[in-house]
């Protein structure tokens, strides 16, 4: 998916990143962590290792919001064919990123050509994702892609 970014973010959410170690600090999901436990989903923050510390086919669904776009090439085609590794048959790869198709993120188009839609879906195809797209929504100037293994 590539939607514009919320815009009604705190700054306090902004600063609940990851620690270089891969740890969270205390105030990181403060609002969700009892909600996710009581729904018995795991939540496991991590740097990018040279591979994800997962065993094979041991997801359902991968989430990445709005932080694929600052990996070149090279790092994303690696990401991708580890998140594949990692996802059962049938899991989903679900992800945002800013593209230059994005308005508010026109300047993408000089920063590298992959960052449009045909250089996504060409990664993610080359990684043994099957691209599914689907039209865009024209009330949000965003789409949609379904990526499954």
């Amino acid at each position: 998916m590539d939607r514009p970014e919320d815009e009604r973010r705190s700054r306090r959410a902004l600063l609940d990143r990851p620690a270089p170690n891969g740890t969270l600090p205390p105030t990181s999901l403060p609002l969700y962590r009892r909600k996710l436990e009581k729904q018995k989903i795991q939540v496991v923050p991590h740097m990018l290792p040279a591979t994800l510390p997962s065993q094979d086919g041991s997801f359902d669904v991968v989430f990445a919001r709005f932080s694929l776009h600052y990996f070149n090439d090279t790092a994303l085609a690696s990401i991708f064919a580890d998140v594949n590794r990692i996802l059962r048959p049938e899991g989903s790869l679900v992800f945002m990123v800013k593209t230059a198709e994005n308005l508010g993120y026109a300047t993408g188009k000089v920063l590298r050509p992959a960052n449009g839609r045909k250089g996504w879906h060409a990664l993610l195809q080359e990684a043994g994702f099957r691209v599914e797209v689907q039209e865009r929504d024209k009330r949000s100037n965003a789409g949609e892609g379904n990526y499954k293994r």
